[in-house]
């Protein structure tokens, strides 16, 4: 029999942890017959220990549990991402067929702690079995780095589109400016598709104008704007434009070295911009 004072000890260490008890937010999304069902606990101050995870469910039964692992390893002791997307009003889980197949993938959006909140998403598929296999679901890590990602369908086909941005060009060139880039989803892989998409590297060429040397103030800094301008004229197979308009502004002043001495300025700018652009695909 329990003492009165044991009892209210054990009384007492079940109202302590029911204060502390991380509540935890459910969020569910289905298409057809597939539902996914997202757990993870309600941050709080950034000392909620990293668990969330993911069920799918294809017609009631249950093909997949597992917990979202992140993409560093020594990531564990911060909010849960989720609570990033909840804050912008973006939807973390999504149930939507990428690939126009009939068989809708399921992606969860999340994003990291630190300085960056980096995002990062996961997109599995539906495998179906074979005689010596069960049916199951298979998934992608996608980190989009600082740039971020929307999905939308750019030309309307029904297919949608991952747009982002070219993360190896932030502070390649001293500042954060990047080129546009498309992906699609394609048997379990993301594809580079942006050439495709002319319009709409056009419309994120705008974004560069007050950077070109008729549009720049005089001894300005624009190596980061102007490498990025390069990168999307490149995709649009203007590459003739981009030498007269690079060294126009290194006669400006526009090329450094400005507050970075330690990056290319000048003619080495040029040439670094030249070599990266082949390194990266832009420039056969």
């Amino acid at each position: 029999m329990q003492s009165g004072a044991a009892a209210a000890g054990a009384a007492s260490g079940s109202d302590r942890s029911a204060v502390h008890a991380v509540p935890t937010v459910t969020e569910v999304s289905q298409l057809g017959r597939i539902r996914a069902v997202l757990k993870y606990p309600q941050p709080r101050d950034g000392r909620d220990v990293y668990q969330a995870r993911l069920l799918i469910f294809r017609s009631g039964r249950l093909l997949l549990d597992e917990r979202l692992l992140p993409p560093w390893p020594n990531y564990g002791a911060t909010p849960s991402d989720v609570w990033w997307f909840r804050r912008y009003r973006r939807r973390s889980l999504v149930v939507r067929d990428l690939d126009r197949d009939g068989e809708p993938e399921v992606l969860v959006n999340l994003h990291g702690g630190g300085a960056h909140e980096i995002p990062y998403t996961y997109i599995y598929s539906y495998e179906r079995g074979t005689p010596f296999s069960r049916p199951m679901y298979d998934g992608i890590q996608h980190v989009w780095d600082d740039p971020g990602v929307r999905l939308t369908d750019l030309n309307r086909d029904r297919t949608p589109e991952f747009i982002g941005g070219d993360s190896r060009f932030e502070y390649r060139f001293v500042g954060h400016y990047v080129p546009i880039q498309i992906w699609e989803y394609r048997r379990k892989r993301l594809l580079d598709v942006t050439r495709r998409f002319q319009a709409a590297i056009r419309r994120d060429l705008a974004r560069y104008r007050a950077c070109l040397p008729n549009h720049a103030r005089r001894g300005r800094d624009e190596r980061s704007c102007l490498a990025a301008w390069a990168a999307d004229e490149a995709l649009l197979g203007q590459v003739r434009l981009i030498w007269p308009v690079l060294e126009a502004a290194r006669v400006k002043g526009n090329l450094g070295p400005g507050y970075a001495p330690f990056s290319p300025y000048g003619r080495a700018y040029i040439a670094a911009v030249r070599s990266f652009l082949h390194r990266t695909g832009y420039l056969a």
